[in-house]
């Protein structure tokens, strides 16, 4: 009994590392990311023997597939590996695993079509490149047609809101409650500063 937990802690403790590994591999790779570089979308020469992506090769693929896929949003890629790597380690439970990557994929599919709806393609290396990928422009151009650009916001907004509880299990609703509560709390201290300021003479303030 005792040598199964050890083994199933090991078990656990192997994902979560090649997870770390994965995502912080592909977090480099797009963050030295060239569209020079060899990939499945541009034709290099076989005389270049220099890669640019501080990951290599691979890199260079990988990261010209995620972000001519997704844009910018495929950093929200790594930053996931990492939190299921660290769930892993730690043995923290993992409730409804299945629904909660349908709602991540959802948050990446839908910031990148919001990027694509307001973001304009930057001139990198003499090339356009798009901020939400080919995902996120033909997602904004289909939900444009139907919607028109203020109809489509408010609904990726609200597929986003949708998809953030699914992803991560965590109210809307209770996020909201706090940071009014927080913002209260912080209207009323400053008005109260101010009036003690303003009203009360310095050395009979109670702060």
């Amino acid at each position: 009994m005792r040598e199964d937990s050890i083994k199933e802690r090991l078990m656990y403790e192997i994902v979560g590392i090649l997870l770390v590994s994965a995502g912080v591999f592909i977090f480099l790779s797009l963050l030295s990311y060239s569209p020079i570089d060899p990939s499945f979308f541009s034709y290099t020469s076989p005389r270049v023997k220099e890669v640019h992506n501080w990951m290599g090769i691979v890199g260079s693929y990988v990261s010209s597939l995620l972000f001519q896929g997704f844009g910018f949003p495929s950093f929200l890629i790594s930053f996931l590996l990492i939190v299921f790597a660290f769930c892993f380690i730690f043995r923290w439970e993992l409730k409804y695993l299945s629904v909660k990557v349908a709602g991540w994929v959802l948050i990446l599919l839908t910031t990148s079509s919001l990027f694509g709806l307001w973001a304009k393609p930057i001139g990198f290396y003499n090339r356009d490149l798009l901020f939400g990928g080919f995902l996120g422009e033909i997602c904004s151009r289909n939900l444009i047609r139907y919607f028109n650009l203020p109809g489509a916001t408010i609904l990726l907004l609200m597929i986003l809101i949708l998809s953030f509880v699914l992803g991560t299990g965590i109210s809307f609703i209770s996020v909201i409650r706090r940071l009014g509560g927080g913002v209260r709390q912080w209207v009323e201290r400053s008005v109260r500063s101010r009036w003690l300021r303003r009203n009360v003479p310095r050395g009979q303030r109670s702060w």
